[in-house]
């Protein structure tokens, strides 16, 4: 454990800058505060969020923490996409971004007879399209960051991809198959097959890519929808990271 606590120690030291999107609550505000309160965090931690004046908590971590800046992102809109670049790129400087940590997501219907097309779409753009438009603007500055240094790993550049297992067809029977979650299902699905083509198109500019696909799910007092599970810190997602992105040079899924 303590060889584990050393390893995760240096990776978060080496890298300088991290962007999370969704980060007004749950897992994203959670990586954020997380990474704020650790001494050998990211200088520079970006936490995005569509509408940042009513994000209170966030408003608290970045007024306490000075490494913590909040920018606006509805990553579901190109315009606000664009603006987020133009705001981040005098955050990270020539250096470029090492992190982005696409984590913002949306859950949708869960009932048949209720369901509708437009239901569906709204979280296919939000948890299949956007994290791709995301990561294509701010894909020059995260070159800009993979040009230093050597390896492939988060102290250099690095695509998080936050995902679930719901997305597996495979893993998709037993316990798991009375979630249905159409709109949810169907657009992480897409985000794994959409991981691996991208995987293969921007490998010749260094960049590692995680997709994490073992989010777990637990029932809440209240109701039968399913809740995703808040990570107990950032070195969930880091150590995923460091062992696939930061070890041996290679990228590959979890």
């Amino acid at each position: 454990m303590h060889g584990l606590i050393t390893m995760m120690s240096g990776a978060l030291s080496e890298c300088r800058s991290v962007l999370v999107t969704g980060a007004s609550r749950g897992i994203g505000l959670q990586i954020v505060k997380s990474m704020a309160k650790r001494s050998e965090g990211p200088a520079i931690t970006i936490a995005t969020a569509r509408n940042p004046a009513a994000a209170e908590e966030l408003q608290r971590v970045a007024k306490e923490y000075s490494g913590v800046h909040v920018v606006t992102l509805d990553v579901t809109n190109q315009a606000s996409i664009d603006a987020a670049v133009e705001k981040v790129s005098p955050l990270v400087g020539a250096e470029g971004l090492n992190c982005l940590i696409n984590n913002a997501a949306i859950g949708g219907s869960i009932n048949l007879e209720t369901v509708t097309a437009e239901d569906l779409l709204k979280t296919y753009e939000s948890n299949t399209v956007a994290p791709l438009m995301v990561t294509k603007a701010f894909l020059p500055l995260l070159r800009a960051a993979a040009t230093r240094g050597s390896g492939v790993g988060i102290h250099r550049a690095a695509v998080i991809n936050m995902s679930s297992s719901l997305g597996s067809i495979q893993l998709n029977q037993g316990a798991l198959a009375h979630i249905k979650y159409y709109g949810y299902r169907a657009s992480k699905t897409g985000r794994h097959g959409q991981d691996q083509a991208l995987r293969r198109t921007t490998s010749v500019t260094n960049l590692g890519r995680l997709t994490q696909t073992g989010t777990k799910y637990k029932r809440q007092a209240k109701g039968n929808e399913p809740q995703v599970r808040t990570i107990r810190d950032e070195h969930e997602v880091m150590r995923w990271a460091w062992h696939t992105l930061g070890s041996d040079g290679a990228d590959h899924d979890t």
